[in-house]
């Protein structure tokens, strides 16, 4: 439900916090097309980042359960370093490559 995807994109909201500063960048993609459906799922939650709709196809051609989401790490180039439910897990890959000096300023997180 929506629920749930709101939780997952509120979970990264943490680790967000503590590494923009530091070049952390995030955007929510949507597998709801229209805009307006955005904005009222998100109604009760704010996020600092911007929430676009998947217009490209990134939930089918990476499977991804609209109710559910999951959460991408993309270097500067774009390319997906992981992929995976915001959590310990993902939470320990962002910071490893933000121990890395180099990956600083080129991770970004979608979700």
């Amino acid at each position: 439900d929506s629920r749930e995807s709101q939780n997952q994109l509120t979970s990264v909201l943490p680790l967000y916090n503590e590494l923009h500063k530091s070049g952390l960048s995030a955007i929510g993609v949507s597998m709801d097309p229209n805009p307006k459906h955005i904005s009222m799922a998100l109604d009760d939650i704010t996020v600092p980042w911007p929430q676009v709709p998947d217009r490209s196809g990134l939930a089918a051609r990476y499977k991804i359960d609209s109710n559910a989401g999951l959460t991408f790490v993309l270097d500067a180039s774009h390319r997906i370093l992981a992929y995976g439910k915001m959590g310990p897990d993902m939470d320990g890959i962002i910071r490893k490559l933000f121990d890395n000096s180099r990956a600083r300023s080129m991770v970004e997180v979608h979700n």
